[in-house]
């Protein structure tokens, strides 16, 4: 379901949301409006309306996971932590790799 809603999940606005609403139940809490906002400020209005509303109605019909959110949360957060790391450095090597090009 999250994949048909951002088609990049590495991407910045997927990353923000996986890293500071991970759980269904979090995007439920923030509410239609507040999601909104955040997410057209954090992709600088790429993200429309439509794809807005969709992520919370899925979040609000997810059945979700009843039982260890904490250590889903813990997990997901080292994962994500390994992906932004990985991103980094891959921006690091395309710097290197131009520069020695050049």
């Amino acid at each position: 379901e999250y994949r048909r809603i951002f088609s990049d999940i590495l991407g910045k606005s997927s990353l923000y949301i996986l890293s500071h609403y991970p759980l269904p139940e979090d995007i439920k809490r923030l509410g239609l409006k507040r999601l909104g906002e955040i997410l057209k400020k954090v992709s600088r209005g790429k993200i429309k309306e439509g794809k807005i509303r969709e992520l919370y109605n899925k979040a609000v019909n997810s059945i979700g996971i009843k039982e260890g959110k904490e250590s889903a949360k813990f997990f997901l957060k080292e994962i994500l932590r390994d992906i932004k790391r990985l991103i980094e450095r891959k921006k690091e090597i395309k710097g290197i790799m131009e520069r020695l090009l050049s």
